[in-house]
């Protein structure tokens, strides 16, 4: 039986341990030589020196192989390990020598002791570089440290239990500087590994200073105190070699995602989601041919742009932050919509100009059909909407293949001018019959707008008789794209609604003249009105543009 009045917690252990004794003393009538109480202290020596021999071999396995002097990483965990071998070795010493030492169940475990004070010297001596001066394998010697009382004992474990926890964290830190610190880009390291790395260092130097408060309060001399104190220097000296990595990259790495520092975040990314709105409606190629032309001509400008932008934030983008992932997938999203108008531009290219000759052709038909059944209403109606869907087919033809535009615009002006001389035959009869311009457009700014209008005119004749205006549109029809333009990206949002001018001819007072007004709504500059009228003022016009003046009620 263990003696039940020892109060060392190692004693306590060890008299937990009679079977690992009994099979340490092979022979019972060795193990009777000693008393209960150094029965006890044996036990506990050797459970302890078993626990050291597992933390040197740790150690020993952390240098390497061979008598060369570790270095950087490896160099400290060693250390770290060793210090945590050596540290009990005081203790274990101590009650060595409160043993007989001729008592034959002493002897062994002495000189398993002595073994492996010596291969911890040996390796102190190693990791510090120095030559191993070797202590003689003696029985334990008399120890000079203070022994504790059971008080300070339990002061020192708390101690060594908060030690422990620190150098488990300095281990973790030098590993985790062993994996950051070799990668070429540093900026491309998640910032939430440097993260966790600086809450540990602070995890760390709180547990360290419990234990710095537990060594205070004990002899300097004390058993245990020392090795302790050495142990808790080690760890600190690592985690202040993991925090002179970790630190500035950490303050490298947080400003890099900190949007503060990107004053254009939110104007970018609205760009970048407008962009992908211009691209995100490829049927406008199969109608809207006047904005498909212009967003078109945008694709190298906003190509650029979107690359820019992800430039800018690739820190962002790398690191995954909330930005980050806003603009990887806005990104994306500019992409795949470009990707796909493109796409069907590449299919409308190729049709184009067979769609161009068939406005053409139908021009021409619906003309000869005008002339030979003196019917002048045609020109007024079929032939200038051919001719409006072949001009601004031939827009968007002459972005999508400029080197063979050219040859269907001098088709198109070759039509062009074969219709005018036709409708001028027919000219008189058109007159006759040109009917008053529809009239709309009722919404509460009409007034506005035709004032617009009428002053935009007077740009092109200063003097003139307005008899009548008229708005065929029922609704205002709005635009809105991205365009670059002297090294500068404008955003257009703007509304267009033509207006028509009945004018008094000054040469013919039974003539009235229909002169269009285009009026845009700039909706970036608080809706301002724009008048731009379609001809000048002096301009030639064709029948289509005069009308009887008893026609105007």
């Amino acid at each position: 039986m263990c003696h039940k009045t020892l109060a060392n917690p190692l004693l306590l252990a060890a008299l937990r341990c009679s079977v690992l004794l009994a099979l340490i003393l092979s022979l019972p009538v060795l193990a009777q030589q000693l008393s209960g109480e150094q029965q006890g202290k044996l036990n506990a020596v050797v459970s302890g020196l078993n626990q050291v021999k597992t933390n040197l071999k740790l150690a020993q396995d952390s240098a390497g192989p061979g008598t060369e002097v570790p270095q950087g990483s490896k160099a400290k965990l060693s250390r770290m390990r060793l210090d945590t071998a050596a540290v009990n070795m005081p203790q274990l010493k101590q009650w060595l020598a409160e043993l007989p030492a001729d008592a034959a169940a002493v002897k062994p475990v002495a000189a398993e002791f002595s073994a492996t004070e010596q291969a911890i010297a040996a390796l102190d001596a190693r990791l510090s570089g120095e030559s191993a001066a070797l202590p003689a394998a003696t029985p334990a010697a008399t120890a000079t440290a203070v022994r504790l009382s059971y008080q300070q004992e339990e002061v020192l474990k708390g101690a060594q239990y908060n030690l422990n926890e620190v150098e488990g964290y300095a281990a973790a830190l030098t590993h985790l500087v062993g994996e950051l610190k070799p990668q070429t880009d540093q900026m491309a390291i998640d910032y939430r590994q440097v993260q966790t790395g600086m809450n540990t260092i602070d995890t760390a130097r709180l547990k360290a200073g419990f234990t710095r408060d537990d060594l205070d309060k004990l002899p300097a001399d004390g058993q245990g105190v020392a090795q302790t104190a050495g142990g808790l220097k080690a760890a600190l000296s690592e985690i202040d070699t993991a925090e002179t990595y970790l630190k500035p990259l950490s303050v490298a790495l947080s400003k890099s995602i900190d949007p503060a520092n990107y004053p254009n975040l939110q104007a970018d990314l609205k760009r970048l989601g407008e962009l992908s709105s211009m691209y995100g409606n490829p049927q406008i190629l199969q109608g809207d041919w006047p904005q498909a032309a212009a967003v078109l001509k945008e694709v190298p400008a906003a190509q650029a742009e979107a690359a820019r932008i992800a430039q800018v934030y690739q820190s962002l983008i790398q690191q995954q932050t909330e930005a980050g992932r806003r603009f990887d997938g806005a990104g994306k999203y500019f992409q795949e919509n470009l990707q796909a108008f493109q796409s069907a531009a590449e299919q409308e290219k190729q049709a184009l100009p067979q769609q161009i000759r068939a406005d053409l052709a139908e021009a021409n038909h619906i003309a000869d059909m005008a002339a030979a059944d003196q019917n002048p209403l045609l020109f007024t109606g079929g032939v200038p909407q051919a001719i409006g869907n072949a001009l601004d087919k031939l827009a968007l033809y002459s972005v999508l293949d400029p080197a063979q535009a050219p040859a269907l615009a001098k088709e198109l002006r070759s039509t062009e001018a074969s219709l005018q001389q036709r409708e001028k035959s027919l000219g008189a009869l058109i007159i006759q019959q040109n009917p008053l311009p529809p009239d709309r457009y009722t919404g509460a700014d009409r007034e506005k707008i035709i004032a617009t209008a009428v002053d935009a005119w007077k740009g092109q004749q200063a003097d003139f008789t307005l008899l009548a205006s008229r708005i065929p549109s029922e609704a205002w029809n709005r635009e809105t794209l991205w365009q670059y333009s002297n090294r500068a990206w404008s955003y257009v949002d703007r509304s267009k609604l033509q207006v028509q001018l009945i004018i008094a001819d000054e040469d013919d007072e039974s003539l009235a003249i229909i002169q269009p007004v285009n009026i845009w709504m700039d909706h970036q500059k608080g809706d301002t009105l724009i008048g731009t009228p379609l001809h000048s003022g002096d301009e030639a016009l064709q029948p289509g543009s005069y009308l009887l003046r008893d026609k105007i009620r």
